[in-house]
């Protein structure tokens, strides 16, 4: 049997919200955290700065989930138990990430990370994007993923003018829709303009 008030005190325990931001909260069945927003395009949910997750990672999962995730500063060490979509946005500050796997496979708006550890992959970056990816960039990061942005991509860097990368990446950007011959000929193009580290998936 699910204890459904015990659930929502974790969430309410590991995550916030503001009040012109607000949120609501559903526990299904099987134990899954719903979260919707209270007006249309305002719903934001936070991690508490005051708090880590035990282990290392969520102590529950979450089902459907309509609203924004701003991820901040948490210890986490696996995205287990994320939303599979996100229908707002999702943003990430100072995560030091590896990757994205378990993370979610769509995030119908922008997709943000600000961290300073290196990304090493993007491995489990959503198979959409419905918004900007604005991630941070360095030579060796496979970049074709990106594709599966709809709407473009923002990459940031100390040492490296990132708008010649941007320039094509953006010109085959949806490439899921055009099929595998667009990242071939992106990574094709990546590598002849000198990014070849960045011409993986």
């Amino acid at each position: 049997m699910v204890d459904k008030k015990q659930i929502l005190d974790l969430v309410m325990t590991y995550f916030g919200y503001d009040a012109d931001g607000a949120v609501k909260f559903s526990v299904s069945d099987s134990g899954l955290v719903n979260v919707y927003e209270v007006e249309p395009n305002r719903g934001l949910l936070r991690t508490n700065l005051n708090q880590n997750f035990p282990r290392g990672e969520l102590p529950f999962e979450f089902g459907e989930f309509h609203a924004s995730l701003l991820w901040k500063g948490s210890k986490l060490q696996s995205l287990k138990g994320f939303p599979k979509r996100i229908a707002g946005s999702f943003m990430c500050r100072n995560c030091n990430w590896n990757n994205f796997v378990h993370g979610p496979q769509q995030v119908d708006g922008l997709f943000s990370v600000y961290q300073t550890k290196k990304l090493k992959n993007l491995d489990g970056f959503p198979d959409r994007v419905g918004g900007f990816a604005n991630l941070p960039y360095h030579k060796d990061l496979p970049l074709l993923r990106l594709l599966n942005c709809q709407k473009g991509v923002l990459l940031r860097s100390d040492d490296t003018f990132t708008k010649p990368i941007v320039d094509i990446i953006e010109k085959y950007i949806q490439a899921h829709e055009q099929g595998q011959s667009a990242v071939i000929a992106c990574a094709a193009e990546l590598a002849a303009a000198g990014f070849k580290g960045n011409a993986r998936w």
